[in-house]
């Protein structure tokens, strides 16, 4: 019989720094693993909605892998296989502006923004990439919001950078180690219609059906046993001899 490895729900415990609030704020994500498979950013949010979830922020994708890493790191490796993964954190250039809480109709348009941050909030997106220690402090807010830190330049890495380019770019989140190319802490705005990239399906509750680690291992002992007893019986079966007539 082929073992088939069981879906997964991670409660993750998040302390994200809020630009809006200036404080941190805490909160139970529930990530789901394995990764979704690869597709457009389209192509994902779709099938997030239609399974009751969605992306996971920018901020929410960083602190959950480093929640993760201190607390279970055999599930952080998830995050950390293929080269990108799409976030529900979109940069809108042109209209200077930071979106989430993205809803989409089918055909992919966008139905919905739950939040749309731009200068009235104190979010001002930067023209140009660069290394965050070299930001503007008028860009602060920004890579606060981005990464869910209080004090980026000081709690990232020198080497974070953030790749910025023009037009509806959602941002994807890097998970590739590479000593000081770390792009753990990357971040970089993408074609939304371009690259398959795999996402990380997250909900604030946890779905229905779950169970726990201990229910769950109970549920294999049962079949364990089950099975134990149907060989049993099997092997009597064969070892038979059968009066006939």
């Amino acid at each position: 019989m082929a073992i088939v490895a069981p879906r997964r729900v991670l409660n993750v415990k998040l302390h994200r720094y809020d630009v809006i609030t200036q404080g941190y704020v805490d909160s139970t994500l529930y990530v789901a693993s394995p990764k979704s498979d690869i597709g457009t950013w389209y192509k994902c949010m779709l099938r997030a909605q239609n399974s009751g979830r969605r992306l996971a922020t920018s901020a929410e994708w960083f602190l959950s892998r480093a929640y993760l890493q201190a607390n279970r790191p055999e599930e952080e490796a998830d995050f950390i296989n293929g080269p990108l993964e799409w976030t529900g954190t979109v940069l809108d250039s042109d209209n200077e502006q930071l979106l989430e809480g993205i809803e989409l109709n089918s055909d992919g348009s966008i139905k919905n923004v739950k939040a749309r941050l731009g200068r009235k909030e104190g979010i001002i997106l930067p023209g140009e990439s660069a290394y965050v220690k070299d930001f503007d402090e008028i860009y602060m807010p920004f890579a606060r919001h981005l990464w869910g830190l209080q004090d980026p330049k000081r709690e990232l890495p020198d080497y974070a950078y953030l790749s910025i380019q023009p037009g509806f770019r959602p941002v994807v989140r890097e998970g590739v180690r590479n000593h000081k190319n770390d792009r753990r802490v990357g971040a970089a705005g993408c074609e939304a219609s371009d690259g398959a990239f795999a996402s990380r399906f997250v909900g604030d509750t946890a779905p229905s059906g779950v169970i726990t680690l201990d229910a769950h291992r109970a549920l294999k002992q049962a079949r364990d046993t089950k099975e134990a007893e149907l060989k049993t019986l099997q092997d009597e079966v064969d070892a038979a001899i059968v009066l006939v007539g």
